[in-house]
């Protein structure tokens, strides 16, 4: 890791301006979640997060791209998704204590760590941002069912 920087008492527009999911919020509810994040700088090819692994937080993507993975059990691993800037990494960690796949970088980049509970709290209070959150993770599932179908497709013997 490069640096490591929490943004406690910083302006708000920090993350505001990365994302247009976050203007649907109050400037306390960005301010709440500025202080319970943490921001911090990866190497290309540095792993942000581990299958199996405790999951304290969500990680958003500043800038930079990432791949996450999924392990089979028969020791295989499966590209899910390329993350890019305004994705969210571990987003399944709000529901779980571990994370359900891995990520690594695969350039340099810029990812914001937020305390799971903290993202939870200012979701249940603002409808507008987990709808536009939930929108988002829709058109990843819909991604994720094609994968499982063509993966299905190739494994009929003919």
């Amino acid at each position: 890791m490069l640096a490591e920087t929490n943004y406690i008492g910083m302006s708000s527009s920090f993350i505001e301006n990365l994302s247009a999911c976050f203007n649907s919020l109050s400037v306390q509810d960005i301010s709440f979640l500025n202080e319970k994040k943490t921001q911090v700088a990866y190497n290309k090819g540095e792993t942000l997060i581990k299958q199996n692994a405790f999951a304290p937080h969500v990680l958003f993507l500043n800038s930079g791209f990432a791949i996450t993975t999924l392990e089979t059990a028969a020791q295989k691993q499966i590209n899910v998704h390329l993350a890019q800037q305004g994705d969210y990494i571990g987003f399944s960690a709000l529901f779980s204590d571990t994370y359900r796949y891995s990520a690594t970088t695969l350039t340099p980049a810029q990812v914001c760590m937020i305390e799971k509970e903290a993202l939870s709290k200012v979701l249940k209070a603002n409808p507008g941002f987990a709808w536009q959150i939930t929108a988002r993770n829709w058109q990843h599932e819909v991604r994720y069912l094609e994968m499982i179908n063509n993966l299905s497709y190739k494994q009929m013997r003919g």
